[in-house]
């Protein structure tokens, strides 16, 4: 059975893979983005300055957990985002033995103005 506080940790410990993540993709430093500190509210993806809010563009929330309610997740999201001008998203991870697998959900529409932007792979 695990305690608050590993499942704290947990949590934690994915918050930083995927800032990890962002900062390979964006090429993004530790003065750039990071995790919350404490109990520090707001995204679970801080974007620390205007030049990287503006290339990155999203509110993250993160949830590793064997199961969510994704609807509860996006509130948060849009909640994070609300006023900001980023997008809300959710990362999420199914914390269970062997899984691998780390999911993005973006809104349609930001989806499609990607995909319009980038080019055609073969």
């Amino acid at each position: 059975m695990s305690t608050v506080r590993s499942r704290i940790q947990k949590g934690r410990s994915f918050q930083k893979k995927v800032v990890e993540l962002f900062k390979e993709c964006f090429d993004l430093g530790d003065d750039d983005i990071r995790t919350p500190v404490g109990a520090e509210n707001g995204p679970d993806v801080i974007l620390c300055n205007a030049d990287t809010r503006s290339n990155v563009g999203l509110a993250v929330e993160i949830k590793n957990q064997k199961s969510i309610s994704v609807w509860q997740a996006l509130e948060q999201a849009k909640a994070h985002a609300k006023g900001t001008g980023l997008v809300p998203v959710l990362v999420f991870h199914r914390s269970v033995s062997g899984n691998k697998d780390v999911w993005i959900t973006v809104p349609i529409e930001h989806y499609l103005e990607l995909r319009k932007k980038c080019p055609e792979t073969s």
